[in-house]
């Protein structure tokens, strides 16, 4: 029935489910029930309400149940709400709806079954009722045998807090022995963790212009990275500027590689270094086929002049 809840009637509204059969243990129908049974009982009837469930509904998320008062045959509505974490809670008044209230033509609980529920409660309540007097009874018997035993117990733990007191009653604390060795295993402590205190701060100091000079060789090493790409802007390498010290020098190399790739950059040069002039030995290269044919006219006419 919990799970009905979400999708009950709404006043005057158009009916969801059929007839319900109640059984011991349903939630929502038990709470309610023991709460009015409770609240509003019937004293001519035992075990019962002088206002009956007609109907479980739910209105702009506020559940409620309309009960019918058996005498006068007027309707009321309880307002309630039910969780897992707070259970059942009703408020404290009822209002009578009886001039906006049509009961269903079909009751939205089977009658027989409610009879059978409101007998099984009453047949429970008469039981747990029995039991509690026999348990009454037993811890009365139980309470005369344990109560000697009980006299001894205290008289024992009196003792017992007469020790402890006569062991610690000291003048000072300084005269208790596990106050004293406590209190030297404190100071030792606190001790080492002054000294401790003090070496971290002095590795701190030590270590100061360490990763200062890191960083410094780090950043002129990233502006140097920065600079071979000469073939960039100022606009192009500007978040890698801005952010040097954020930035490895992958995080640099990559994103400005990736630039370059972008804006389509040529990294071939041109060669303009002066090349070497090429020279020819004229001493018996006339025969050498790797030697130009106007060299081999040159020699010939030097021949012939010496001739």
């Amino acid at each position: 029935m919990m799970n009905e809840v979400q999708e009950l009637l709404k006043e005057g509204g158009t009916k969801v489910f059929t007839t319900y059969a109640v059984e011991i243990g349903d939630a929502l129908w038990s709470a309610l029930y023991s709460y009015i049974e409770t609240t509003y009982p019937d004293g001519e009837n035992r075990w019962c309400s002088k206002y009956s469930i007609d109907g479980v509904f739910e209105e702009n998320g506020q559940k409620f149940a309309v009960l019918c008062n058996r005498a006068e045959m007027k309707y009321y509505r309880l307002n309630f709400s039910i969780t897992e974490a707070d259970g059942f809670k009703a408020e404290d008044t009822l209002v009578e709806v009886t001039k906006t209230y049509t009961p269903a033509t079909e009751a939205q609980f089977a009658a027989a079954d409610v009879e059978a529920y409101i007998s099984e409660y009453a047949k429970k309540k008469d039981e747990d009722e029995k039991n509690k007097g026999k348990t009454d009874e037993e811890d009365s018997d139980n309470n005369e045998d344990n109560s000697e035993e009980e006299e001894s117990e205290n008289e024992d733990e009196e003792d017992d807090e007469d020790k402890k007191k006569k062991k610690y009653s000291f003048d000072s604390l300084e005269e208790v022995s596990e106050y004293v060795e406590l209190q030297t295993q404190f100071n030792e402590l606190s001790a080492q963790v002054e000294t401790l205190n003090s070496t971290i701060e002095q590795l701190n100091n030590e270590l100061a212009p360490l990763r200062e000079f890191k960083a410094a060789a780090e950043r002129k090493e990233k502006e140097e990275l920065i600079a071979k790409f000469y073939m960039l802007s100022e606009e192009d390498k500007k978040d890698v500027i801005e952010n040097i010290n954020t930035y490895s020098l992958d995080d640099i190399e990559a994103k400005l590689s990736i630039i370059c790739v972008r804006n389509k950059v040529s990294f071939a040069e041109e060669d303009n270094t002066p090349k070497d002039p090429i020279t020819y030995n004229l001493d018996n290269h006339d025969d050498d086929s790797s030697t130009p044919a106007w060299v081999k006219a040159a020699i010939n006419v030097a021949k012939n002049m010496n001739n």
